[in-house]
């Protein structure tokens, strides 16, 4: 059994060390797959009064030989991935290079154990490493001994013990669709790779419902430099989920600038990709987003074309309902008094105003054919009545975009020319 004595100041480590508790969790599956793990398993053991007793990460890597495992942990920073960019076997892309993933382990809670397997020769070696968060300084080894059991993996397991509240936060649904959206780009890379948290496969393949891909070239940020990325949106079936995400060239998240951007009716994740985000973050800028220009005007690059990608979705969406409503036969039968060109303007209004309706009201697309049809058939009355009225109407139930106020106000003015010219 031996000492290792950290390199650097308590003060430096205990900030690395105060991170947000579901950080420390995604900083531990990274090095896992950097560690050229094919499974991770993050697996919350609960104990009798079914409170989490304690949490283990689990992977089937490479593990970390001992004599690594001495300088790694004796400074920070202090990484072999620092001077590569992909695993030595698998060839994937790293994502961890500065080895402060180990420190962030000790905000959920006060005990860590490394557990490491790795290939010597022909034999299989175990050790461990243990730390605690009142001495963030100082890490113990046992020594390396051969593994006794007939299952001869590499690998690393890692005990976290004396929990912190924050464990409460790392369970349940938005958990789970956090890790998804953060792993979701990797997972598609690499899709023999499995995460299971929490008992649960990750699999953003069967999570989301869309996905579309943007290169957004020759970009002339502010300092005068051209970038190039890529905007990927994924588009997801569970509701709530949302924002932009700013990951590197290989698709890591670094930060999230836009994590509440809302466009009304869909759950989606959007992922710009480019190597300026990595320069940006090395530098110290990525999170320093009112104080950059460069990272305002990309966010803005990226509102506009979630906003145009969007508005085109929208529109595929309304057609798709209104052609199942035709389909079914309960689309409204058109009046045949009106003349042609004032009919087409008030059936687009009637569309906007019952697709909006739809996409809103959630329940009202699940409801019999007859409350559909009925529904239909009186929204299409009274955009003929009063447009107007219904607009105050439909306002109260859900409010009507500014956008589409303006398309509709538009359109009744083209009814009343008609109107007039048939004089």
């Amino acid at each position: 059994m031996r000492k290792i004595q950290v390199q650097v100041r308590d003060d430096h480590l205990e900030i690395i060390g105060k991170t947000r508790p579901l950080n420390a969790i995604v900083e531990l599956i990274w090095n896992a797959l950097d560690a050229e793990a094919k499974t991770v398993r993050v697996n919350f053991i609960e104990n009798e009064l079914t409170g989490v007793e304690y949490i283990e990460i689990i992977d089937d890597g490479h593990g970390l030989k001992y004599e690594d495992a001495i300088v790694f942990f004796s400074s920070l920073g202090g990484s072999w991935k620092k001077e590569e960019i992909v695993t030595p076997k698998e060839k994937r892309v790293l994502h961890g290079k500065y080895g402060k993933g180990r420190f962030r382990a000790f905000s959920l809670g006060n005990k860590v154990i490394w557990e490491s397997r790795y290939a010597n020769e022909n034999s299989i070696l175990t050790y461990k490493i243990s730390g605690s968060g009142d001495n963030l300084t100082e890490f113990i080894l046992t020594e390396p001994e051969s593994v006794s059991d007939e299952v001869k993996l590499t690998g690393m397991r890692v005990y976290i013990t004396e929990l912190n509240n924050a464990v409460y936060y790392l369970r349940g649904i938005n958990a789970l669709t956090e890790i998804t959206e953060i792993f979701a780009p990797y997972l598609m890379q690499y899709p023999n790779v499995k995460i299971y948290y929490d008992g649960v496969l990750i699999d953003p393949l069967n999570a989301q419902t869309d996905l579309h891909n943007y290169s957004i070239t020759n970009i002339i940020v502010p300092s005068g430099r051209t970038v190039d990325g890529i905007l990927t949106i994924v588009e997801w079936a569970s509701p709530g989920k949302r924002g932009l995400v700013f990951c590197d060239e290989n698709g890591f998240a670094r930060y999230s600038p836009l994590p509440r951007l809302h466009f009304r009716g869909f759950s989606y994740t959007a992922y710009f990709k480019s190597e300026y985000i990595r320069i940006l973050d090395q530098q110290g800028l990525l999170q320093l987003e009112e104080l950059s220009e460069d990272v305002k005007f990309l966010v803005e690059v990226c509102r506009r074309k979630l906003r145009e990608h969007f508005i085109l979705r929208e529109g595929e969406k309304c057609n798709q309902l209104i052609q199942e409503w035709k389909d079914e036969g309960i689309y409204p039968e058109l009046d045949a008094n009106e003349s042609s060109e004032e009919q087409k303007l008030t059936i687009k209004i009637f569309e906007t105003y019952a697709t909006h309706l739809f996409h809103i009201i959630k329940e009202l697309n699940e409801s019999p054919k007859i409350i559909r049809e009925l529904v239909l058939k009186l929204i299409y009355t009274l955009v003929k009545e009063n447009s107007i009225q219904l607009a105050h109407i439909l306002n109260e139930i859900a409010k009507i975009p500014e956008e589409k106020e303006t398309e509709i106000k538009m359109l009744e003015e083209e009814i009343r020319g008609c109107g007039k010219n048939s004089t």
